[in-house]
C-alpha cells in the first residue's frame, strides 16, 4: 500500500502532546469548528466551511446568483439535491446533520436519515464519517446522468483561519478526482503523517484514549479495505439481480401489452360485428316499418268502406221499412175492395182495377226480394 492510502503516524510523542494541549485550549476558548467535506468524484470541489455554535449551515442546490457553489458554502450544482435538502451545526462541542424534508435523502455512513420529504432527527457526525447528499441518477445503459454530493468529513476544533493551508492541499490531493482550490498558496508539502497526527489527536480527545500504533492502524485500514470490497462484491451482485428483475420485468411488460393488443382486436371484432347486426336490425325496422304504414292505410281505407257500406245498408234497411207500410196498405186496399166485390157485382173496369193492383202488388213483392238479396248477400 502507498502512503497516500494508509496513514502512519511519525511523530514523536512530545510533539502530540504539545499539539493535543494546544487543541484542547482552542476547544475551550471557542465553539468554533472548521468541517472539511472532501468528494469522493470529480464533479464537486472540496469544501472548508467554519462553523459557530448553533449556527445552521444549509446544504442545498443552486438557484440563483446568491446560492452559487464556492469552497466555503453548502450549495452545489447538483439535480439530485433539493433546494433546501440538509443543514449542519454544532452544539456543545459536537456537530450535527439532519435532513429538512429532501426528495433523495442524506446519508451518513450508508444509512438514510429520513424517509423522502420528511424531517429528519438531528444526527451526530465525526471524523472520517461518510455523507452522501441524494441519489445517483442513471440512464437506461447502466451510466450514471446526475451524480449524488458523496464526501468524507473531517473535523477540526478550530477556525478556519487556524487551520493549515498544507492540511487543506493534502485533504484537496489525496483525492486525485478532487478540484484544487484557489487562492491556496503552499511553500512546502506536508506528509500524511502531519494530518494524521492533527484528526488523530482530535478523535483520540474526544474518545479520551491516546492515538492507535501504526500497525493497529494498517490492520484497522485493511480490514476497512476488505470490507468496501466485499460490499462491492454484494453491490454487484444486488446491481446483476436487479438487471435481472429488470429484464423479467421487460419480458412481462411485453406479454401483457401483446395480450392487451391481442384482447382489444378481440374486442374490436366483437364490436364490429355488433355493429353489423345493428345495422341488419335498422334496415328490418325499416322495412317493418315500412309495412305496418302500408297495413294502416289498407285498414283506414277498409274502415271507409265499412262505414259507406254500413251507411248503404242503413238506407236500404229505411226502404225497406217504407215498402213494408206501403205493402200493408196495398193488401188493406185489396183486402176492402174484396169486400166490396163480394157485396156488389163487379164491373169490366174494376176487374182492370184489381188486375192492376195485383200486378202492382206482385211488383212490390219482387223489389223488395230483390233488396233483401243485396242486402244479405
Amino acid at each position: 500500500m502507498t502512503e497516500s492510502s494508509i496513514v502512519i503516524p511519525q511523530e514523536d510523542e512530545s510533539l502530540r502532546l504539545v499539539k493535543s494541549k494546544s487543541l484542547m485550549t482552542i476547544q475551550r476558548k471557542s465553539p468554533v469548528y472548521t468541517i472539511i467535506l472532501r468528494p469522493h468524484n470529480s464533479n464537486f470541489q472540496l469544501r472548508t466551511i467554519e462553523l459557530r455554535d448553533k449556527t445552521h449551515l444549509k446544504i442545498g442546490r443552486q438557484t440563483n446568483a446568491k446560492t452559487t457553489p464556492n469552497q466555503f458554502n453548502g450549495y452545489f450544482d447538483s439535480k439530485v439535491l433539493s433546494r433546501q435538502h440538509a443543514e449542519i451545526w454544532c452544539d456543545k462541542s459536537r456537530v450535527y446533520i439532519k435532513d429538512v424534508k429532501s426528495s433523495n435523502g442524506t446519508f451518513v455512513n450508508g444509512q438514510r436519515l429520513s424517509n423522502e420529504c420528511e424531517e429528519s432527527a438531528p444526527v451526530e457526525i465525526k471524523n472520517y464519517d461518510e455523507v452522501e447528499f441524494g441519489i445517483d441518477i442513471v440512464n437506461d445503459n447502466g451510466s450514471i446522468m446526475y451524480h449524488k454530493v458523496s464526501c468524507s468529513i473531517h473535523i477540526f476544533p478550530m477556525s478556519l483561519s487556524q487551520v493549515d493551508e498544507n492540511i487543506i492541499r493534502e485533504l484537496a490531493d489525496s483525492d486525485s478526482a478532487a478540484i484544487p482550490l484557489n487562492d491556496v498558496h503552499l511553500h512546502r508539502k506536508l506528509s500524511s503523517s502531519s494530518i494524521n497526527t492533527i484528526l488523530g489527536s482530535n478523535q483520540d480527545l474526544s474518545n479520551g484514549h491516546s492515538p492507535p500504533n501504526g500497525t493497529k492502524r494498517i490492520k484497522r485500514l485493511e480490514s476497512i479495505l476488505n470490507k468496501l470490497h466485499d460490499e462491492m462484491d454484494k453491490s454487484k451482485r444486488v446491481e446483476n439481480e436487479l438487471k435481472t428483475i429488470k429484464d423479467t420485468m421487460l419480458d412481462i411488460n411485453t406479454v401483457f401489452n401483446e395480450e392487451k393488443l391481442k384482447k382489444n382486436d378481440e374486442l374490436l371484432y366483437k364490436l364490429q360485428e355488433a355493429e353489423d347486426k345493428i345495422r341488419n336490425y335498422d334496415e328490418k325496422w325499416k322495412y317493418q316499418n315500412q309495412a305496418i304504414q302500408s297495413a294502416k292505410k289498407e285498414l283506414h281505407r277498409m274502415e271507409n268502406e265499412l262505414t259507406k257500406s254500413y251507411n248503404s245498408r242503413e238506407n236500404i234497411l229505411k226502404e225497406l221499412t217504407e215498402e213494408r207500410r206501403r205493402r200493408k196498405r196495398l193488401e188493406e186496399h185489396i183486402r176492402l175492395l174484396n169486400q166490396q166485390r163480394k157485396r156488389e157485382p163487379t164491373t169490366l173496369l174494376e176487374a182492370f182495377q184489381v188486375r192492376g193492383i195485383q200486378l202492382l202488388f206482385a211488383v212490390l213483392i219482387g223489389v223488395i226480394s230483390t233488396l233483401f238479396y243485396v242486402l244479405y248477400s
